[in-house]
């Protein structure tokens, strides 16, 4: 997962983008309101977190441009407001959920999972295909009952291929979806190794990751 955080506090906005990078995920981090702007410009993303009150405006004018853009990213607010502020006022903004702080980061990603599980339309957690189980709120997975031992790197490229099942993926999107701009490997082949590892790890399920060459993977159920 491709995570925006816009947060002008330097030591929380290092506090969340090491919780995002534990899990995998590729995170960039913007700490001012033309910086995110910038950003959304040029790079998809699977989620934004935006700080509200920001020395050179709000985070409310990147949420206003991206839904204007037609963005249906989900988008979680983080805000200093008083608790008797009206939640309502944030949600009109267009936002899919809000967080006072302080708030626990183990609450933020469970919040940014049941966000993304809406927007599937799909009930409950689990992701599945064919013998293939994964569960995004343990980040694990299992093939039939055996669970799979995966770093936060493979487990991210799991979970994307399962997001994604039966579509075609390029590297560039792999790479996109795993890598920020600040931690993007040098090695041009990275992406190709973490495929090959998993593939490795999963090489007993009837999942199996399809290399199309030329245009890029798919994850299929084998027939």
């Amino acid at each position: 997962m491709r995570v925006l955080l816009l947060e002008d506090d330097p030591l929380l906005a290092e506090t969340l983008v090491n919780s995002f990078k534990r899990r995998g995920d590729g995170v960039d981090h913007a700490s001012n309101v033309e910086e995110a702007l910038a950003a959304i410009a040029v790079q998809n993303y699977d989620a934004l977190i935006l700080d509200i009150r920001l020395p050179d405006g709000s985070g409310a004018e990147v949420l206003s441009k991206a839904r204007k853009q037609g963005h249906s990213t989900p988008i979680i607010l983080i805000t200093g407001f008083p608790a008797n502020e009206d939640a309502a006022q944030l949600f009109d903004l267009g936002c899919d959920d809000y967080l006072r702080k302080p708030f626990d980061l183990s609450e933020l990603h469970a919040r940014l999972r049941a966000i993304l599980r809406r927007k599937e339309g799909r009930e409950g957690t689990m992701l599945k295909l064919a013998d293939l189980t994964v569960d995004p709120v343990s980040m694990s997975a299992w093939v039939a009952s055996d669970e799979v031992s995966l770093t936060p790197r493979e487990y991210s490229l799991l979970e994307i291929f399962m997001r994604s099942r039966g579509a075609m993926l390029s590297m560039a999107q792999l790479f996109e979806h795993l890598y920020s701009f600040d931690d993007a490997p040098e090695d041009v082949n990275a992406v190709q190794l973490h495929i090959a590892r998993l593939r490795k790890k999963i090489k007993n399920s009837e999942a199996k990751i399809v290399n199309r060459r030329g245009f890029g993977y798919q994850f299929l159920a084998s027939e």
